[in-house]
């Protein structure tokens, strides 16, 4: 903020593959993919806020995956992957409104 003096715009790109079928799906596992995909956003964005509000015209982007739309037996499937980051699109949604980005 020193150097810019402001932030318009956060950008959040965290996230990894975990290929592992449902059904060997740990608790743990599961655990580690909301973290690394819905935690790093959630904290970013928190920490974001007060200088987003500030922005003439804010905008929070955070980069999805097709695994989270993408259900066909022809294509592998990323249970864990593909909830976090369905999550994470409704908690960047939700931030939008919250910030009154259209």
């Amino acid at each position: 903020m020193t150097r810019f003096g402001r932030l318009d715009v956060l950008i959040s790109n965290a996230g990894f593959a975990d290929r592992t079928p449902f059904a060997s799906l740990t608790d743990a596992a599961r655990t580690a993919s909301v973290e690394a995909i819905q935690g790093a956003f959630f904290r970013l964005a928190r920490a974001a806020i007060p200088h987003l509000r500030e922005a003439m015209q804010p905008r929070v982007v955070a980069v999805s995956s097709f695994v989270a739309h993408s259900f066909r037996t022809d294509v592998a499937t990323f249970p864990a992957s593909a909830a976090a980051k369905a999550g994470l699109e409704a908690l960047v949604r939700a931030l939008a409104v919250e910030l009154g980005v259209p």
